[in-house]
């Protein structure tokens, strides 16, 4: 059975805005994108404890190749790999939301002191921002692709 997935309508961006602005107030800096995927996670079932979250959630999404790969008999072969998306969010209605995450940081060092008392962040720089406009638009790619196979 085909579950229903959901675009970003905008009920579902003011939802992850809320929460951001949220989990601003208590994380300002992440050490790295797992810890800002973890933290948005539970804040995300802090304020929804209906919803179902799903880390990392592989599916498998066709590869567009350069270069058509044939069989024997001249049929298209296609390129299939395992792809995951950051957050899944399943809501009451069955509806998938599909969050993929980027960190980008700038070598800085940040001391703060929190709950558990002082905590220091020291990040890396990402550069290579060529490299980053890839990432992004396959993180788009793997969305839309996600998107296609959950409303069939």
């Amino acid at each position: 059975m085909k579950s229903k997935a959901t675009t970003n309508s905008y009920k579902e961006v003011k939802m992850i805005l809320d929460i951001l602005k949220d989990l601003l107030k208590t994380r300002p800096v992440f050490h790295s994108e797992d810890d800002f995927k973890f933290a948005l996670s539970q804040k995300i079932s802090e304020k929804h404890q209906d919803y179902e979250l799903r880390l990392e959630r592989p599916f498998d999404i066709e590869m567009l190749d350069k270069i058509e790969k044939r069989d024997k008999n001249g049929n298209i072969i296609k390129d299939f790999v395992r792809a995951p998306i950051d957050i899944v969010i399943i809501d009451k209605k069955g509806n998938y939301i599909p969050i993929e995450l980027k960190y980008k940081t700038k070598d800085t060092k940040i001391e703060s002191t929190g709950i558990e008392g002082d905590d220091v962040y020291d990040l890396a720089k990402h550069g290579a921002s060529d490299i980053g406009r890839v990432s992004f638009r396959k993180d788009i790619y793997r969305i839309e692709r996600f998107l296609e196979l959950m409303t069939g």
